[in-house]
């Protein structure tokens, strides 16, 4: 099991209501790719354009089929456009 973090940093004048609206309408889909076990967005304490999704995969193997879907084709140019500065993404594994 791994589970992957992606820091998301959007630019302050991006409604942080869209990405919400946005990450609500496309999870459930998220949710149903094989491999895929649990995604959820977090929001950082500090700075209000500061989020989070971490998700948790059964295999890197998993994550990659994802990563190379036509669905994660569509759906992150459209958060990437947003974003203030590259997303920061680290893949982790328990020990």
């Amino acid at each position: 099991m791994i589970t992957r973090i992606v820091q998301l940093k959007f630019n302050h004048d991006f409604s942080r209501n869209t990405f919400r609206k946005l990450y609500e309408e496309r999870n459930p889909a998220t949710r149903g790719v094989p491999g895929c076990v649990e995604v959820k967005i977090m929001k950082d304490v500090n700075a209000p354009n500061i989020y989070y999704t971490v998700s948790k995969w059964s295999s890197n193997e998993a994550l990659e089929n994802y990563r190379s879907s036509e669905y994660f084709a569509e759906t992150w140019p459209m958060v990437k456009s947003t974003l203030a500065e590259k997303a920061n993404a680290f893949t982790i594994e328990d020990l």
